[in-house]
């Protein structure tokens, strides 16, 4: 349970991870993504989850992503995007990342 603007709300869902694990596949220009990310949050949507937890060792989606999500009512949980090992405190890597 959370609380959305002091309202609680009972978040049903799972956890989401990249739709291919080969991510040039999925950024490839002959990949129509909305096609994969429509059926996929049809699917959670269909089972009544209303939250979709976005594994933090993976990658942001694309926009269409969270705009689909957002139309269809399911929250996104979006987890640290550096949560699952030791990266380096270079100025060089953070410069990258920012």
């Amino acid at each position: 349970m959370i609380k959305v603007n002091g309202y609680p709300i009972y978040c049903k869902g799972a956890n989401y991870v990249p739709p291919d694990m080969m991510y040039p596949r999925i950024i490839n220009p002959t990949f129509n993504p909305k096609n994969t990310y429509q059926k996929l949050l049809e699917d959670a949507q269909n089972s009544n989850f209303n939250m979709l937890r976005v594994w933090g060792g993976g990658q942001y989606e694309v926009d269409e992503f969270y705009e689909l999500a957002t139309k269809k009512g399911i929250m996104i949980f979006q987890d640290f995007m550096f949560s699952d090992s030791i990266y380096p405190a270079t100025e060089e890597f953070k410069t990258n990342v920012k």
